[in-house]
């Protein structure tokens, strides 16, 4: 006697590593990688040419990863997530990422097809609601925006943040001074 490395049981799921499927194809291993792909043009896993690891391929909003090792056009190889059939993220081999951007050329680019003020959002602590916006308007002007709070522009140093200037979200600006009331713009220093 020995022990079984796959597993079928009634419901047709199929175990490998486990002896309990509870989906289709259920992957588990209390030691190694759960999950390896090779492509067969290697023989150790991890050197994978043009391979792909799909979820519902048959439906329209299909899932896939793939990863592209002789993609000449953006230099070299690629990891990239597509779903409906559209690349949605892109990792390049000198680690930049693109979000709706299949070649990034900087650490974190992120692209929409029409202009927001919300493309990307800083959310509050321990929350869904943003705390800040940034994004562009439709004569490709930079936008930062807060979320109906204080925007604060300042300095980190040995993780303490001096606050340098505060725009309210009224609209008054104050320079060294976090309460602008007066007028819309208030100084506390030498001008």
């Amino acid at each position: 006697g020995g022990t079984s490395a796959f597993y079928i049981n009634n419901s047709r799921n199929v175990g490998i590593g486990t002896t309990s499927p509870t989906a289709k194809l259920n992957i588990g291993s209390a030691y190694n990688d759960a999950f390896v792909l090779t492509d067969g043009r290697s023989g150790s896993p991890g050197n994978l040419y043009n391979s792909s690891i799909a979820w519902d391929a048959f439906y329209a909003d299909a899932a896939k990863i793939t990863l592209t090792h002789n993609d000449y056009s953006i230099g070299y190889r690629r990891l990239h997530f597509d779903v409906s059939g559209a690349e949605v993220m892109s990792l390049l081999h000198s680690g930049n990422v693109g979000i709706g951007e299949t070649s990034p050329s900087s650490k974190l680019e992120v692209r929409s097809e029409t202009a927001t003020h919300k493309l990307v959002s800083l959310n509050r602590a321990a929350s869904a609601t943003a705390a800040m916006y940034l994004g562009n308007d439709s004569s490709n002007n930079a936008i930062i925006s807060s979320n109906y709070s204080d925007l604060i522009f300042g300095r980190d140093q040995s993780s303490t943040l001096s606050e340098w200037m505060r725009i309210k979200r009224d609209g008054n600006v104050g320079i060294g001074t976090t309460s602008p009331t007066n007028y819309k713009l208030e100084v506390n220093g030498t001008v």
